[in-house]
């Protein structure tokens, strides 16, 4: 939602680790509002593949697109982001990116994981 008036940005959105949609706005990131953070363990590793960076960098860039890089703090509401395993380092760094970019958007993380752990826990 834009406090100017504008009605929401809405919608939802799934990625896979490892892969990348062609038809995504941005295929390659590197130019890109967020940036991937080399893992201390394997530099290998090509962390703009994480499903989490790949999502929070379509919404950055959907918002930057609506209304431009200097008035992102017009946006705000509400993301709810399920990931299915613990995020790495370079996904913290991605949502802390995120929240750096649209500081009055709310971002909730789910682990589901952690929901299959107390699911288990509870039987």
């Amino acid at each position: 939602q834009f406090r100017d008036g504008r009605g929401p940005l809405e919608g939802s959105v799934a990625r896979e680790n490892g892969r990348r949609d062609r038809g995504q706005l941005n295929p390659d990131l590197s130019n890109g509002p967020l940036r991937p953070l080399s893992s201390p363990i394997s530099g290998l590793v090509d962390r703009g593949l994480c499903s989490e960076f790949q999502l929070l960098s379509r919404v950055v860039d959907g918002a930057r697109r609506e209304v431009g890089d200097a008035a992102c703090d017009l946006c705000h509401g509400h993301i709810s982001l399920f990931v299915s395993t613990a995020p790495c380092v370079s996904c913290l760094w991605a949502l802390r990116q995120f929240q750096l970019h649209l500081p009055n958007v709310e971002l909730s993380v789910t682990n589901g994981e952690e929901l299959y752990l107390y699911s288990v826990v509870e039987r």
